[in-house]
C-alpha cells in the first residue's frame, strides 16, 4: 500500500522512522497501523489515471468555445461604434438613462455639514 508522509515520523519500538515528506510503499499491516497511531502524518495516496492525449487532436478554437468577437456588429458595440445618432446628430436616448448615473458635477456636488463644535 503507497501513504503520503505529512511530516517527519518515528517510532522506536516499532522500528519506523521516516524522516521526509513523500510517497512511501510498504505492506498493508504497517500501513494500516501508520494510519491508526498518527492519522496526521499520514494519508493514504492515491495515484490517479493521467488524461490521455490523443494524437494529431488540436485544441478547441475560440470560435468553437463561444468566442464571437469576430461578429462586425458585436465589435462595434464593445468599441463604442454604434454609429445610431439622433437626424441632428445628438445624442442617444440610451444616453439620458446613464446620465442620472454620472457622478454630479463640481456646481452640483453636495457640501458637508459644518462640523459641531
Amino acid at each position: 500500500m503507497k501513504l503520503y508522509c505529512k511530516s517527519e515520523y518515528h517510532n522506536q519500538p516499532a522500528g519506523l522512522h521516516f524522516d521526509k515528506e513523500g510517497v512511501i510503499d510498504i505492506d498493508d499491516a504497517k500501513a494500516e497501523f501508520l494510519l491508526r497511531d498518527a492519522p496526521d502524518n499520514f494519508a493514504r495516496y492515491e495515484e490517479f489515471p493521467q488524461p490521455q492525449v490523443l494524437e494529431g487532436a488540436a485544441p478547441p478554437s475560440a470560435k468553437d468555445m463561444g468566442n464571437t468577437t469576430s461578429d462586425p456588429e458585436l465589435v462595434k458595440l464593445v468599441k463604442g461604434e454604434s454609429g445610431e445618432e439622433d437626424a441632428e446628430g445628438d445624442e442617444d436616448e440610451s444616453d439620458e438613462e446613464t446620465k442620472s448615473l454620472d457622478a454630479p458635477k463640481k456646481d452640483k456636488q453636495v457640501k458637508a455639514a459644518p462640523k459641531k463644535k
